[in-house]
């Protein structure tokens, strides 16, 4: 054998084993570019991604968004936030979840910063303020001090208070028509107007799959029309306006990351316009999806307190809303006096005389079944009266006010008076 034979066998059993092993590799994946012939289709990956998500029981989002709000060419406003998410729907009749909030509105020489905790546990709802700004129409009610109290606060909303439960079923149902609608118009090639695989690329460790799509304008009009079944409208100016901006958004260019070994969703991008003649919304978002199926333990907090119980720790001394509250208080006083007044003359009206009671009467009879109480937090436990047995000709009660003073009525009307009457003569004074 020649020596250029050697060679030559030689250089085809090297080619022979590269083949093999090339082949090999792209069979099994681990060499995996996009001309591989073993690769599956895009339809087909995304079609399996979409059919894994009844499989994710637990998971970890992060959101970032910002809109970018333009007057014709300028730029007027920016709101932009943070959000991040932990769900748990291992048990699905009792979903939990938790996460934090964190935002920023920027304008024209003003800049607001917010930032609160969240969690569903138990058909309840937590909510907690870390950062609040001093806002100047929350310092009308509540003051600074009662405004740092209430920061770092659990509050508790609970669901079927609010109407959570009877909206539940139809909610399941319409979301389970549009994964049904999502699922078909992806096997049906009509979900994408255009669709592009790029090069795979590497995620927090995570090898993945890389799509640059733009969901098409004709799908987003029938995910549209399956919410206007369950929630449809009365007003026509709302429904215009809404089928308007489907039309002038067009399709909604998005990039997808797909995990290669799982098939979960690992990021979401989207950025897009939402036009009007007045003005222009600039949306940019990022959602990354991680801890898939990672057990979770979330709990409700221990120091929660309702809504009711807040505004009442925020009634400091002195504050405005304690203020506004005893003026309505002493309103409500001053309206029962002469409730009572008026009734004591229709007695009179009736009788001759006025009712004779050694305090104050709980009736007067069909004309008032039931003599209104003092609304409470006043100086005096109930309304006053002055005996008038032996004087059914005259009367005399009063309420006390809660800034010092003493609201009177008797036959000669109502006065407010510096301090309590003691005899009929200071009652009609």
């Amino acid at each position: 054998m020649s020596a250029t034979q050697k060679i030559t066998i030689i250089f085809v059993t090297i080619f022979f084993i590269a083949l093999t092993t090339a082949s090999a590799l792209l069979a099994i994946r681990a060499w995996d570019p996009l001309w591989n012939p073993f690769r599956p289709s895009q339809e087909k990956i995304l079609l399996a991604a979409f059919q894994k998500r009844d499989e994710i029981k637990t998971l970890r989002t992060e959101a970032i968004f910002t809109f970018d709000l333009y007057d014709k060419t300028k730029k007027i406003a920016t709101i932009s936030a943070r959000a991040t998410n932990r769900t748990d729907q291992t048990d699905s009749l009792n979903p939990k979840s938790e996460g934090a909030l964190q935002g920023e509105v920027m304008g024209e020489g003003t800049q607001i910063s917010f930032a609160g905790e969240y969690k569903f546990v138990d058909k309840s709802f937590y909510f907690k303020i870390t950062t609040l700004p001093l806002l100047p129409f929350l310092q009308i009610f509540i003051n600074a001090e009662a405004l740092e109290q209430m920061k770092s606060q659990w509050i508790v909303f609970d669901t079927e208070e609010l109407g959570y439960d009877s909206q539940l079923e139809p909610t399941r149902e319409l979301r389970q028509k549009i994964l049904d609608a999502y699922e078909r118009l992806i096997r049906e090639g009509e979900l994408f107007s255009s669709i592009e695989q790029l090069s795979d690329k590497t995620l927090r460790g995570a090898s993945t799959y890389h799509f640059k799509m733009l969901i098409a304008n004709a799908a987003i009009k029938e995910m549209y029309q399956l919410y206007l079944e369950d929630y449809a409208t009365d007003d026509p100016l709302a429904k215009t306006a809404a089928e308007n901006l489907l039309e002038r958004i067009g399709d909604i260019p998005i990039e997808l990351w797909i995990e290669k070994e799982g098939l979960y969703p690992y990021r979401l991008t989207v950025q897009t316009n939402f036009p009007s003649p007045e003005a222009t919304i600039k949306l940019a978002l990022q959602m990354d999806f991680s801890n898939f199926n990672i057990p979770l333990s979330i709990q409700p907090p221990d120091d929660a307190k309702t809504f009711e119980e807040i505004l009442q720790s925020l009634d400091v001394p002195g504050s405005p809303l304690q203020q506004a509250r005893s003026q309505a208080r002493d309103a409500r006083r001053q309206a029962d006096i002469r409730l009572i007044q008026t009734g004591m003359e229709l007695y009179h009206n009736d009788f001759d005389r006025y009712l004779s009671s050694p305090s104050i009467p709980l009736s007067l009879g069909n004309i008032i079944p039931t003599i209104p109480s003092d609304p409470g937090s006043g100086v005096c436990e109930d309304y006053q009266w002055i005996p008038n047995a032996e004087n059914p000709q005259s009367y005399c009660l009063y309420a006390c006010l809660e800034d010092g003073r003493f609201f009177v009525g008797s036959p000669r009307g109502t006065f407010i008076h510096p301090i309590p009457p003691f005899s009929f003569a200071e009652c009609e004074s």
